[in-house]
């Protein structure tokens, strides 16, 4: 992935966004969020946990759609 160019270098379009942040308490929260690598666009299913160091993502889930 590092070898590739960026979205933004090669001219695609990037419409990313959080569509809902679910905190639990002060330390578990369940994100759901959309982006897109055109053709592909992903709905992404995070579980992020506050640890001693701050935010981490412990869980990913996600759902590809290709498109024209």
């Amino acid at each position: 992935m590092k070898k590739q160019p960026s979205a933004k270098a090669d001219g695609k379009p990037r419409d990313d966004f959080i569509v809902t942040i679910d905190r639990s308490d002060e330390s578990t929260a369940f994100v759901k969020l959309r982006c897109q690598l055109p053709p592909r666009y992903f709905t992404d299913y995070l579980v992020a946990m506050k640890l001693s160091d701050g935010w981490k993502i412990v869980s990913k889930s996600y759902r590809c759609d290709l498109r024209d």
